[in-house]
């Protein structure tokens, strides 16, 4: 469809509708004839010639009536249907924003007076922090006017109440965390007293399970595994250990991996004279709750269950024994 522009003579039908319009509500206008385009009859129309503002031809609400003459004047002045509507349709979107411009402008001038309105009664009244000094020179003073300190002390009243208020709200939030943190460690409670009872439970079927003690054959299978497995160990030189190892207070830590496993050797050097006094001291704390408790704080309980001894070396001795640590519990083999 292609874009319309209102040349003079649509201008001048506009404006004879609107002194139609118009006219019948101010009775000091007379009528015009419609449908005369002329320059001469459009100048005489002119609201500017009439003494009338411009917003003053769009101020009269839409009604049903108005519509109804104005599209009766338009079908009388034209004859085509599309000129009919685009006309209508802009002088009423002419109405619209002419209407809405005087909203905005009254709005603003609400605003404005609202605003003045405000910074009277700020000006008019003193401030909070001023109140008691205010309030108590004024109850001191001989003369002072009731109907003031009434005010003041209303105002004093005011302030104390906002400030229980901010107050009642820290301690609520306050006792929400409290509640949460005390939620929180009832279920850390819990959650330890039902570990504690399940432990308990695996403690009691364990004592029911029954031991099977190793036999000598078995003992001697273990023991020979063992010696193969450190006269495997391949303790390296110095220029190796130096590379690869890791020192920690005067032990040498080396890994090897060797297919999917891992290899850990540990070795320290220390004088021949004491090899005895160290493995003493370390079969004891390894068969003594007493003396493991110092090195492992987090043992509950240590039971031995089984003692061998070799045929033929005292040093050929071996114990069954089962920790309980804060893991589930396992026999564990020494060998000495």
């Amino acid at each position: 469809m292609e874009d319309w522009m209102p040349d003079e003579h649509d201008i001048d039908v506009l404006l004879n509708i609107d002194h139609e319009i118009t006219s019948r509500h101010d009775p000091t206008v007379h009528d015009a004839p419609i449908g005369k385009a002329s320059v001469a009859s459009s100048t005489t129309l002119s609201p500017q010639k009439r003494g009338l503002p411009p917003e003053d031809v769009a101020s009269g609400d839409d009604s049903s009536d108005g519509e109804e003459n104005l599209e009766l004047a338009l079908e009388q002045s034209q004859h085509d249907a599309d000129v009919v509507k685009r006309l209508r349709h802009r002088l009423i979107s002419c109405r619209s924003r002419l209407k809405k411009k005087r909203e905005l402008v009254d709005l603003a001038r609400t605003v404005h007076t609202l605003e003045r309105q405000y910074h009277a009664l700020q000006s008019s009244f003193p401030s909070l922090g001023h109140t008691e000094l205010i309030l108590a020179r004024y109850q001191h003073h001989p003369s002072s006017d009731p109907a003031l300190v009434k005010q003041i002390a209303y105002r004093r009243l005011l302030q104390q109440a906002d400030q229980l208020r901010s107050e009642n709200i820290t301690l609520q939030h306050a006792i929400a965390k409290h509640k949460t943190f005390a939620s929180s460690v009832q279920a850390s409670i819990s959650s330890t007293e039902a570990w504690t009872l399940e432990h308990i439970h695996a403690m009691t079927v364990c004592d029911f399970v029954s031991f099977r003690p190793l036999t000598t054959d078995q003992f001697q299978a273990k023991l020979c595994h063992m010696l193969q497995d450190m006269a495997s160990f391949n303790v390296p030189n110095d220029a190796a250990m130096t590379a690869h190892a890791n020192v920690v207070d005067g032990w040498t830590d080396r890994r090897q991996v060797i297919g999917s496993r891992v290899n850990m050797v540990a070795t320290k050097s220390f004088p021949a004279n004491v090899a005895d006094s160290v493995m003493e001291r370390t079969w004891a704390m390894l068969t003594s709750a007493s003396l493991l408790k110092q090195v492992l704080p987090f043992l509950r309980t240590l039971d031995v269950l089984q003692t061998l001894t070799g045929p033929q070396d005292r040093h050929q001795q071996a114990v069954v024994v089962r920790r309980d640590f804060t893991v589930h519990l396992c026999p564990i083999l020494y060998f000495r």
